[in-house]
């Protein structure tokens, strides 16, 4: 209504556009780039170099599950009677079906991964579910099968192995290859190679024993410093997490599976963040810390309510960043959106962990717009193999557009840093940088 400022109303309504524009072309860039270079454009599946990153993420993390490797002879078939345009069309409609049912058993990541090989990474799934799995992949099949004219339970293969203890990528691929080739060789339509790995307790056991540690605080904490990529600084340090289980060392990556798959990670959370609190951490750590949340937290109306008073009564919630993975920020916007604005009130920060592992658009950025993100343990994978240099590029841009602090993560050596020079991020971690005791004796 005041005159003299309609032309600066003007002004920036119009530089507002201009932002979104430009975020969008950004946004277009890195979706362009990822399709070019992890989509497999006859099913539009994530091809080989994809899945070989995920499984190598998978496994530096905790987790539980396996790989099943799918040989699809019948495809030939279906190409030698209607062509490979035929073939294709098929391919297209196999793959829309897999993916829109097969994640409803399990989280897992689909991929083509040859002409007529697809691999099937399950990553949260006890042995019971990759059997429901397995046994609705089989039924899509020869559904498939029959509507291609072509005999159900012949002319297609499935390797199956399960994920255990201190496995690597090769390990895994290899067992699943191996178990593909016996069920060729028995002509059978699955093999399943069982690790038998012994289980130190049973779920129940686990439930009972996770509870009376959290419960009781016992928690052991170690940190990782985050450097400046500049100056070599400390800018920040993210905190991990270890819990004494009968009277023992037990680590994040042997617990938090069962974390999960029992749904204590509200719980966890809680009671970490009040150990924290009560051993004084955060009094030590000036350049501030980094905690990850569950996903059990950022669903949980109840723990978002509890956060806003844990971080009204402490006396340094500015020296706390909290780090939300990027599933999590897409798969559930409005509780994370919900988390930031409580969070930045306090004075706290948000960060997005692995950003860019999903294949889809950024724009959960822009309406988030966290104080940083870290980019994915995959794209320090790609670098070591020379490939999508760009694709960091672009998002290291689309951060930089919105005013977001980037670090890079999984860097193991000077080398690889010198990589990574060239994109101006603030800060990186990894293993060039170790895991540390937090001593509370400095308190």
């Amino acid at each position: 209504k005041t005159i003299e400022l309609q032309d600066v109303v003007g002004a920036i309504n119009s530089m507002s556009g201009q932002l979104k524009q430009i975020f969008s072309t950004l946004d277009e860039e890195v979706n362009e780039l990822k399709e070019d270079k992890f989509i497999d454009q006859v099913s539009q599946l994530p091809n080989r170099q994809y899945l070989s990153a995920q499984i190598n993420n998978w496994l530096n993390e905790p987790g539980f599950g396996g790989l099943i490797l799918a040989k699809f002879d019948w495809l030939e078939d279906v190409h030698s009677k209607y062509g490979y345009q035929g073939r294709d069309e098929i391919i297209k409609v196999v793959s829309k079906r897999m993916q829109a049912e097969l994640p409803e058993i399990s989280e897992c990541i689909i991929a083509r991964i040859a002409n007529t090989e697809f691999a099937f990474l399950i990553t949260k799934a006890e042995k019971s579910v990759i059997k429901v799995y397995l046994q609705s992949l089989i039924r899509i099949i020869n559904q498939e099968i029959a509507k291609a004219g072509c005999t159900p339970n012949t002319r297609f293969a499935l390797g199956v192995s399960q994920r255990i203890d201190n496995m690597n990528s090769a390990d895994l691929l290899s067992q699943s290859d191996n178990a593909l080739q016996q069920a060729q060789r028995e002509h059978k339509i699955s093999h399943w190679i069982d690790a038998d790995q012994p289980q130190k307790y049973s779920r129940e056991q686990w439930r009972s024993k996770l509870v009376d540690s959290i419960n009781n605080n016992h928690f052991s904490f170690q940190w990782q410093p985050i450097l400046a990529m500049t100056t070599q600084q400390v800018i920040q340090r993210e905190i991990y997490c270890r819990l004494y289980i009968d009277k023992q060392i037990v680590t994040a990556s042997e617990f938090m599976p069962f974390i999960e798959l029992l749904s204590l990670g509200a719980q966890l959370d809680r009671c970490l963040l009040q150990s924290i609190e009560q051993q004084n951490i955060l009094a030590l750590a000036d350049e501030g810390i980094a905690i990850n949340l569950t996903h059990d937290s950022l669903k949980d109306p109840q723990f978002i309510h509890w956060l806003a008073q844990y971080l009204k009564q402490s006396a340094y919630a500015e020296r706390i960043s909290f780090e939300i993975p990027e599933s999590a920020a897409i798969t559930s916007f409005e509780q994370c959106y919900q988390l930031a604005e409580i969070v930045r009130a306090a004075g706290a920060k948000i960060g997005i962990d692995q950003c860019g592992r999903q294949i889809g658009s950024l724009e959960y950025l822009q309406k988030l717009l966290p104080n940083y993100i870290k980019l994915d343990l995959s794209f320090a994978y790609y670098e070591k193999l020379n490939h999508n240099k760009e694709l960091c590029r672009a998002l290291v841009n689309v951060a930089k557009g919105l005013n977001i602090s980037v670090i890079i993560t999984g860097i193991e050596d000077q080398a690889q840093l010198a990589d990574f020079n060239s994109l101006k991020a603030e800060g990186y971690q990894g293993y060039i940088s170790p895991v540390e005791d937090v001593d509370i004796n400095l308190s």
